[in-house]
């Protein structure tokens, strides 16, 4: 084979490394809600269990501090080191139903 020809496909093979890459980034970045109870630990925890991790930006620095609450935040989830990770760019604090007292 030509030098010529193997360096033509080294670029292709390339270029479709690069396009599956971004192609990865695109989808993992999308916008999700996701609606639980925030814990000391900067998480957001879901009902069936699923823990995100709450990202130090601006909104999530608001999140972070609703211990205890129950929220709704909108934003773009990543997987990070193992954890999915959550960059808020909005939330709604959910009121919990009230127990009527007896």
């Amino acid at each position: 084979m030509s030098m010529q020809r193997k360096n033509a496909l080294l670029v292709v093979a390339v270029l479709l490394c690069t396009a599956a890459f971004l192609t990865g980034v695109a989808s993992a970045g999308g916008q999700m809600t996701i609606t639980g109870t925030v814990n000391q630990d900067h998480q957001i925890v879901t009902d069936d269990g699923k823990a995100y991790d709450v990202a130090q930006s601006e909104e999530g620095k608001k999140v972070s501090e609703l211990v205890g609450k129950k929220v709704k935040v909108m934003g773009s989830v990543k997987e990070s080191e193992g954890k999915m990770v959550i960059n808020v760019t909005g939330y709604e604090l959910l009121m919990e139903p009230e127990i009527p007292k007896e």
